[in-house]
């Protein structure tokens, strides 16, 4: 049931809200909540050897310097719009 969810805090939220609704067991809440985690951390992994990959295939250094500057470039964006989502 859990591989079939897209993601890791897809699988936090219906954690969550079994927990409050149902009387889940502290020990199947710690089980389900380390499997989240390790999800999460497939995910971070997977998005960080893509973008390493991408910045390594580019032989040209002047490219390979604008991928960089671009990956950098979201990073920002997507920190800032993280940061003022938490505002609200």
């Amino acid at each position: 049931m859990i591989d079939n969810l897209a993601e890791p805090y897809d699988i936090a939220g219906i954690l969550v809200y079994r927990r409050k609704t149902r009387n889940v067991s502290l020990c199947s809440f710690i089980n389900l909540l380390s499997l989240i985690i390790f999800k999460l951390l497939q995910l971070v992994n997977r998005e960080m050897f893509w973008v390493v990959t991408e910045v390594c295939s580019e032989h040209n250094l002047v490219r390979r310097s604008k991928i960089i500057k671009q990956f950098i470039k979201v990073a920002s964006k997507l920190n800032r719009e993280s940061i003022e989502g938490q505002n609200c």
